[in-house]
């Protein structure tokens, strides 16, 4: 997930807060950004840009508090590979499952939702890694 991981580093670069999140289930991704008034500047990179192979990434993602349209700053967006765009959105609901992020809204004892996003240079091979507090 090299393009994906990338990007991570890039947006967290512009807005370092964005290193913790809160997550928030979303629905389907709407690509919001292919109809937002406030992004249908031709400069922006997903909108009317996409080629064969590729797909907009949003960080922060899409299923957090700080990501879609109605946050502020808006998420970052960039034009990377699909097959890392979607393994990248796969590990990270796999991660949202297996620490019961989605309970955590509800269930105090589990915490409130917040997480860390602490992406390394793809260059290092450092594997992705997931640590949850309290359960399990």
């Amino acid at each position: 997930m090299a393009e994906a991981t990338r990007h991570d580093l890039e947006a967290i670069a512009r807005n370092p807060a964005w290193v913790e999140l809160t997550y928030e289930p979303n629905g389907p991704n709407t690509h919001w950004y292919e109809s937002s008034s406030e992004t249908d500047d031709p400069s922006v990179p997903c909108v009317g840009n996409a080629l064969a192979g590729t797909q907009c990434d949003e960080f922060p993602f899409w299923a957090s508090q700080q990501g879609g349209p109605l946050a502020r700053p808006l998420p970052h967006l960039k034009l990377i590979n699909a097959d890392d765009n979607q393994r990248e959105g796969g590990k990270y609901g796999n991660f949202a499952s297996v620490c019961h992020m989605s309970d955590r809204l509800s269930s105090p004892e589990f915490g409130n939702g917040d997480l860390l996003v602490l992406p390394s240079d793809p260059a290092l091979a450092v594997p992705t890694l997931r640590m949850c507090n309290g359960n399990p």
